[in-house]
């Protein structure tokens, strides 16, 4: 085996780094923010691609993507919907004119 090289020792050293960075936020990071925190709170150049690949390899993941709930409280049913009664206030006047 021959001498490792310096992006296999890049890899390793940004390895450490992804795994310091959700210890300090109680693992709740996810890949965006853990880059976020490489590029701009330590002025570390990485691809975007770089750190969701070195997480898996490295068998991290962050919190699962939050999804919303619509609250449905005031929304019409179809029932509802069905059984709605419309009425006029006065009767449709055509517009067409006879001559």
């Amino acid at each position: 085996m021959g001498p490792i090289s310096q992006a296999e020792l890049r890899r390793q050293w940004l390895r450490q780094a992804i795994r310091q960075a959700p210890r300090a936020s109680r693992g709740t990071y996810r890949y965006r923010c853990i880059r976020a925190e490489l590029c701009l709170g330590l002025g570390i150049a990485i691809s975007r691609k770089t750190v969701p690949h070195l997480m898996g390899e490295a068998g991290l993941t962050g919190l699962p993507v939050r999804t919303h709930r619509h609250n449905l409280v005031h929304v019409a049913t179809c029932d509802e919907l069905a059984q709605r009664q419309v009425k006029r206030d006065a009767p449709i006047l055509s517009v067409a004119t006879s001559k």
